[in-house]
């Protein structure tokens, strides 16, 4: 399949997407060769996943699974793959699954582990667990059974998804009755008792399956499978699982879902602090690891989710410019069209921005809503609900900050979507209708309707024709098609009528027009409710902003903004006693609060008032379920808070001439390096050709291009000689790495099967991997 590129928003991505995008002709295999270079020898399974050998990592889950095999560090890594399954950490699971059967190639259960990795992959998945049946005559009986289970829910259609999930839970009760002692597969009929509740299954008894978890908690008080008693209760009844959000990321410390789990129990017990923390050791756990293994971000299908929610919470508790720098982070990581777009809900680019606009917009920080939109870091988003959003906001910030032209600008953006751009419906023309209705309105001797009647022939004993059915069914499209327009349109025009309403109020501030500013607040009916409190006061209607500033802490407020809003607007509203009550409901929530920030520095008039110091925030209080014998590990030490490129890797080779060239001699430029595997790859060569002519556009981009080739620098030499008597030229270096020493370095290789990959990689003027892309096609 072919890939496309598009590179991190701090580069000019648009034009570089456009410089590296193009189409490649389908992959030819090449004669000599019964695989095509960069592809698996074991299928097409094999081809994309980890390809990077694994090892033997800290902090993985304590289980035991035993498996038929005579090698003790293949049982090692199978049992660290169940482990980072418990852990929902299914790359990683792979990789171990896959190093145990490179060390022992007939181990049943291997396979089995890299097909339940793949449970959300059925190509794949079905690929795996075919290699496994292949080998189940050497398994032991209870192994034969997890294959035979498995192997029945992947060649089971996905249509019939309910009735394959009731089937599987069943399977895996068949072997726990005839395994009893075995934890791992309790473990795993918890686990989708829970997963079929999502598939159109539902949990007969929560208690039952709480039971079954007990009982591998009393062999193992720390397995994994505290995991999926947390998302057992969730929804259920969370407070049924703080014992287990106490230890969760205890239980495998060194997989950062496990510690983002505990974060779900926390927050929907109103327990933000502890929340936070536990998500903020999440992020930090990824991060690290994600440096040291050179993975990019949004490969691991759980990152973005917990960082979005990580966000939230930094927000919730009053941790804002944490909140707002980790927003940012997560807009500027690398994009790649299968992991993370802006289109692509759920990936980083599209969580980062939403929570980097909402945070800006409900912190009041419109001088950095302001620049970063006019920057492009808060770009348009392909979501046009966002982008309204976004307009709207930018001409409030504009306003607010005073710049009244660029807010008026705003308006003249937003006034065009009030026209109505659906052409009008047809007008239907019924003159027999008409006419039959003028005949039925005459009385029975009124001479008219008997001459019409008489004119009207008797087509009562004919048959009716039928409407033709092809008819019938585009008219019923079209019909349905123009009411989505409609929808379309109205909720367009509903937007433009209340942005406009609330931007005129800000313009009418803006200019100091109070009267007419006042009777366009009451026009106002869905304008955001403070910045409503807000106009009020500007207008004089102190009243008006105290009753809505008093309905923000109308129910006690379980974040710090509501209670800091309340605070400065009953305050300022001339409501002393009101505003201190709020405040005191603040100290209670914000002991974590950024006291730099405008919502919160602004408090310190009342602060003064009641007699508190500068610092007015009470100590934080630790988490009473934190275990003794668990205890949680210093934040600083698990890794950073925000992600960070990882160094190039330094390299000199050889080119065709024998002339050394090394990264370097690129320090202080951006350079993309690719790794191709030889002028004998034909698509390779397609890869080369289709970055010649974009060269001068990438150097006006200031980005210069080097390939790496798998060739010696004589093979390098003739091929490029060859290619060049043909009239082409390659217009950037190529050097010779016949060794693969680089390739290793940069993981552009395949650890399992001993061969080179593809690989493209984007290095920065400081010379860390900014981007990459390995697998077994090449990437353009």
């Amino acid at each position: 399949m072919q890939k496309k590129f598009s590179l991190f928003p701090r580069w000019s991505f648009p034009l570089l997407t456009a410089l590296l995008v193009t189409p490649l002709v389908a992959e030819e295999k090449d004669d000599n060769a019964s695989v095509p270079a960069g592809h698996s020898a074991h299928g097409e399974a094999f081809d994309e996943g980890p390809r990077q050998r694994a090892y033997l990592m800290k902090g993985m889950p304590k289980v035991d699974f035993p498996v038929t095999t005579k090698k003790p560090k293949c049982q090692a890594f199978f049992n660290q793959g169940l482990g980072q399954l418990h852990g929902f950490w299914n790359l990683e699971a792979e990789r171990s699954f896959r190093q145990a059967a490179v060390i022992d190639p007939n181990c049943t259960m291997a396979y089995w582990g890299m097909a339940r990795a793949n449970l959300g992959n059925e190509k794949r998945g079905q690929g795996f667990i075919a290699e496994a049946v292949k080998r189940k005559g050497s398994a032991s009986p209870r192994e034969v059974k997890h294959v035979d289970s498995l192997a029945k829910y992947f060649n089971t259609p996905k249509e019939k998804k309910t009735e394959r999930a009731e089937a599987y839970a069943k399977a895996l009760e068949e072997i726990l009755y005839e395994f009893p002692d075995d934890l791992e597969t309790r473990a795993l009929l918890t686990y989708q008792f829970w997963a079929n509740s999502r598939n159109g299954v539902k949990i007969q008894s929560h208690e039952a399956v709480d039971a079954l978890l007990q009982g591998v908690f009393k062999v193992n008080p720390i397995h994994p499978a505290h995991h999926y008693r947390i998302h057992l209760w969730d929804y259920k009844r969370a407070g049924r699982a703080v014992d287990s959000a106490a230890v969760c990321g205890q239980t495998a410390p060194g997989i950062a879902h496990m510690w983002h789990m505990s974060g779900h129990i926390y927050s929907k017990l109103k327990r933000f602090h502890d929340a936070t923390r536990s998500q903020e050791a999440s992020a930090r756990i990824d991060h690290a690891y994600m440096v040291k293994d050179r993975v990019m971000p949004d490969q691991i299908h759980n990152y973005a989710h917990n960082n979005e929610w990580l966000c939230r919470n930094l927000a919730t508790i009053g941790r804002v410019r944490e909140a707002v720098a980790l927003a940012r982070n997560m807009i500027s990581l690398p994009r790649h069209p299968e992991y993370n777009t802006l289109a692509k809900r759920g990936g980083s680019a599209s969580h980062g921005h939403r929570r980097l606009l909402s945070t800006l917009e409900q912190f009041e920080l419109w001088e950095e809503l302001a620049d970063l939109c006019e920057s492009g870091e808060l770009e348009a988003l392909e979501d046009i609900n966002e982008s309204r959003r976004r307009l709207q906001l930018l001409g409030v910030a504009h306003f607010k900050n005073g710049r009244l032209k660029k807010g008026e600008e705003v308006i003249a953006r937003i006034r065009p979507m009030l026209e109505s751009k659906l052409p009008p419906k047809p007008k239907k023309t019924a003159e027999a209708s008409k006419e039959k209705t003028k005949v039925s309105k005459g009385k029975p001797d009124d001479q008219n309707a008997t001459v019409v009647a008489e004119k009207t022939p008797d087509t009562s004993n004919e048959k009716k024709k039928k409407p033709d059915p092809k008819e019938v069914a585009v008219a019923k499209k079209k019909a349905e098609e123009r009411k989505k327009e409609e929808a379309k349109e109205k909720k367009r025009i509903t937007f433009a009528k209340n942005a406009l309403a609330e931007l005129k109020v800000h313009q009418l501030l803006a200019l100091g027009k109070e009267k007419e500013a006042k009777e366009a607040v009451a026009a106002a009916k869905s304008m955001n409710k403070v910045r409503r409190a807000q106009a009020y006061l500007a207008v004089g209607q102190k009243e008006e902003a105290a009753k809505l500033a008093a309905s923000l802490v109308a129910k006690p407020p379980q974040s710090a903004l509501p209670a800091a809003q309340a605070a400065y607007l009953l305050n300022a509203a001339g409501k002393p006693k009101e505003a201190d009550k709020a405040f005191g409901q603040l100290r209670e929530l914000g002991q974590a609060v950024d006291l730099s920030t405008p919502v919160f520095s602004r408090l310190a008039p009342i602060a003064e008032r009641l007699g508190l110091p500068e610092d007015w925030r009470l100590k934080l209080k630790p988490n009473p379920d934190d275990p003794a014998e668990h205890p949680f590990p210093d934040l600083d030490t698990l890794g950073p808070f925000r992600w960070k490129p990882a160094p190039a890797s330094s390299w000199k080779l050889p080119d065709s001439t024998g002339k050394r060239l090394s990264l370097a001699d690129y320090q202080g430029r951006p350079v993309v390096v690719v790794f191709y595997l030889g002028f004998g790859c034909l698509h390779c060569v397609e890869q080369l050709q289709a970055l010649v002519p974009k060269m001068d556009a990438f150097r006006e981009a200031g980005l210069e291009i080097v390939a790496i080739s798998t060739e010696s620098k004589p093979e390098l030499s003739q091929a490029l000689a060859a290619y060049e008597k043909g009239g082409d030229a390659i217009p950037f270096p190529l050097v010779a790495d016949p060794k693969l020493a680089t390739f290793r370095a940069y993981r552009a290789y395949d650890d399992f099967e001993k061969v080179p990959l593809h690989g493209t990689f984007l290095v920065d003027a400081s010379g860390d991997v900014r981007w990459q892309d390995v697998g077994h096609e090449p990437f353009t």
